[in-house]
């Protein structure tokens, strides 16, 4: 918690500056920031975010908004505040994370300032990371109180395109670029440094109830206009091409492109989402030596598991074939 505190000051000292230098050079901007980072209540980078986020989804409301301003920056700051963890992490710290992850991989990105201002993925997670936090509240009456949750989702989902069941758990120094067009079902989990470009969906199998929905390892780099749908595992390091129909899981490492996607080589990178590979350009041919070398850095208890799972893969792409020949 400490660490988290003491990166979220340099983030509000940096935040500030950028603030200040842009109303300077853009006056017209002063209104605007004055209200969000700028405003005389705004003492933290939790804040800032809170603040500007609420602005951004009142946005599209009338003059006469359903709910209060101050109680949406209310809820935003106690959930910033909480200590409830979501794949390990408090809400700050994800929060924290996620702007610092659009500086090292986006290259469109210039200052942590347009991130908070203006990136609608970065914004889009703030909105779930405080909706996960309302999901399990009780009422007055005893009974779940969800429809807070519920309203973030459906702001968010109006306002910047993208929808996130409040119960997805997703994990903290994730990026989704673009973001327009993006759908996270509720039993859908997403890792840490994760980078989803727009149109992915994480969706369900057709079943009416239950974990129906993918699990996403930590670093997988997921390509524009994918779909992975059912409850599979896309392993750790993983990249999906654009376009690509995920129906079986993915091993960790590998690189797999088309409808139904199939495995075509291993990621080069430890962590593929450092860089945005659209193009799958970092990786090596589908190979039996290029299996075992995949394997090289992973631990002596896994690689019997991503062997086999890896075979079992390769093994079941006609399967794949006659599944999607029936559907």
């Amino acid at each position: 918690m400490a660490s988290s505190l003491k990166v979220s000051i340099q983030l509000w000292n940096c935040l500030r500056e950028e603030a200040e230098d842009a109303m300077k050079n853009e006056p017209l901007l002063s209104c605007f920031l004055q209200k969000t980072i700028l405003h005389p209540n705004v003492n933290s980078f939790g804040m800032a975010v809170a603040y500007t986020t609420t602005s951004r989804l009142l946005m599209s409301c009338d003059s006469s908004p359903t709910i209060c301003g101050d109680e949406i920056i209310s809820i935003l700051k106690n959930a910033m505040m909480s200590e409830d963890l979501e794949y390990g992490h408090t809400m700050l710290s994800a929060v924290a994370q996620d702007v610092i992850v659009y500086k090292q991989r986006d290259p469109a990105r210039h200052s942590i300032l347009e991130v908070v201002l203006f990136f609608k993925g970065f914004a889009s997670l703030v909105c779930h990371h405080a909706a996960k936090r309302n999901w399990n509240k009780v009422g007055s009456d005893g009974r779940p109180a969800r429809f807070m949750a519920l309203w973030l989702q459906s702001q968010a989902s109006a306002v910047f395109g993208v929808d996130i069941h409040p119960d997805a758990t997703i994990g903290a120094g994730v990026m989704i670029d673009h973001a327009t067009g993006v759908v996270i079902g509720e039993a859908a989990v997403i890792g840490d440094g994760c980078t989803l470009l727009h149109g992915v969906t994480l969706g369900s199998n057709g079943k009416e109830s239950g974990d129906r929905h993918p699990k996403i390892g930590d670093n997988v780099f997921i390509g524009a206009g994918t779909s992975i749908l059912g409850n599979i595992k896309i392993g750790c390091g993983a990249k999906i091409g654009a376009g690509s129909v995920v129906l079986k899981p993915i091993p960790h490492g590998a690189t797999a492109v088309g409808a139904p996607a199939k495995v075509i080589g291993w990621t080069k990178e430890k962590e593929p989402t450092r860089q945005c590979d659209s193009m799958l350009s970092n990786a090596f041919a589908a190979g039996i030596a290029n299996i075992f070398a995949a394997g090289i850095n992973k631990s002596k208890d896994d690689r019997g598991s991503f062997v086999s799972m890896i075979s079992t893969d390769l093994s079941s792409d006609d399967e794949s074939d006659d599944e999607m020949g029936r559907l």
